[in-house]
């Protein structure tokens, strides 16, 4: 189903960033519903992480065209009613910092491209596998319309990092903003390995 959204979608009118990102939405707008909160733990080996889900998760893998390299990107997602949750990590073919802050760029670019919002991000801390230690990370949170026929509107909280040979965005997106607990529960329970 999400090829088929993606196949609709002429080629020329959305960069390789904007279409991986729209992955991402995609991927967040047609998880199963589950009427209610059953927050369980995920640890994700191949895309280096850990973070509970509202629901039984879904996982999609392709591939994207980032600064002109092709790339594997995996996205896990949960929906819960309306509010829909996802992890995305696009892996490097090796540790470059100049490709990594390009794949990071597309991503924050991206996301917010896909509702119409300015990308104005706030430096935030993300938990690694190892309790003493966090890197830097970036978050935004805005609303805005999803360019598709109906143009829904959408509030979105995303984070973004990057270590080593993985970069990753985490993100919540709902048509009203999603109680405060259920945000902190998401991005307090996401670690990057």
């Amino acid at each position: 189903m999400l090829t088929n959204i993606l196949r609709r979608i002429p080629a020329p009118s959305l960069s390789h960033p904007q279409r991986a990102a729209l992955v991402l939405v995609a991927a967040l707008t047609l998880g199963a519903c589950t009427p209610t909160f059953d927050w369980r733990t995920v640890v994700n080996q191949d895309g280096g992480f850990e973070v509970m889900f509202p629901a039984k998760p879904g996982l999609d893998q392709r591939s994207v065209k980032i600064a002109g390299q092709t790339l594997p990107m995996l996205v896990q997602s949960a929906r819960v009613g309306d509010a829909s949750f996802a992890v995305g990590v696009v892996t490097l073919p090796a540790d470059d910092p100049g490709l990594r802050a390009a794949v990071l760029d597309a991503l924050e670019h991206g996301l917010a491209h896909n509702i119409d919002a300015a990308l104005q991000t706030q430096p935030v801390a993300i938990d690694t596998d190892n309790p003493s230690e966090r890197i830097a990370g970036a978050e935004f949170v805005a609303s805005g319309a999803v360019p598709d026929a109906h143009h829904t509107h959408r509030v979105m909280h995303a984070r973004f990092t990057a270590r080593a040979t993985r970069v990753y965005e985490a993100v919540v997106v709902a048509p009203q903003e999603p109680a405060a607990e259920q945000i902190d529960q998401f991005f307090g329970s996401w670690r990057v390995f």
